[in-house]
């Protein structure tokens, strides 16, 4: 498990990618320097418990996760996790009683188009924008979606730029 340095994405953040062969070894402290990150998780989730991706976004979201995006089959129910686990956690995030942890999920896009959309266009809540200046995407999984992935991130014109 690397974390690589990216580069910087169209909103100015410092970019990163994280492949992983499960969810247990997203670390669980010291992820990113940033106060507040954006996130795109990439997960064929559908076996997953909820309790895994509790124990998952939960720590994200301890750790400044601003903006969780989801790809990959079983979205809707980690979507819903974090929604929940959001609401759960609440009083632990710190967060101004007016701040959103945005959460969106994009499973009708080609993972191309989620990446694109994910460095271009997932701004968080304006109360927290200022100190989200940091993204990372996570693969869970697969090799594959993490290469896909990194090569977007690279060179966001490979994405269907605009058609998000």
């Amino acid at each position: 498990m690397t974390l690589k340095a990216l580069g910087s994405d169209g909103l100015n953040r410092a970019v990163h990618a994280l492949s992983v062969s499960c969810e247990q070894e997203v670390p669980c402290e010291g992820l990113l320097e940033s106060k507040h990150f954006a996130c795109l998780v990439l997960w064929d989730s559908s076996e997953a418990t909820v309790q895994d991706g509790d124990r998952l976004l939960a720590s994200l979201l301890l750790q400044g996760a601003s903006y969780l995006m989801f790809w990959g089959p079983g979205y809707r129910r980690m979507h819903d996790v974090a929604d929940e686990t959001i609401v759960a956690l609440r009083d632990r995030l710190g967060l101004a009683e007016d701040a959103t942890v945005m959460t969106t999920d994009h499973h009708a896009e080609s993972l191309e188009d989620a990446v694109w959309f994910f460095q271009n266009a997932s701004s968080p809540d304006s109360s927290l924008s200022e100190t989200t200046k940091a993204a990372v995407v996570i693969t869970i999984g697969s090799a594959v979606w993490a290469a896909d992935a990194e090569r977007v991130l690279l060179d966001p014109a490979r994405a269907g730029a605009g058609s998000c």
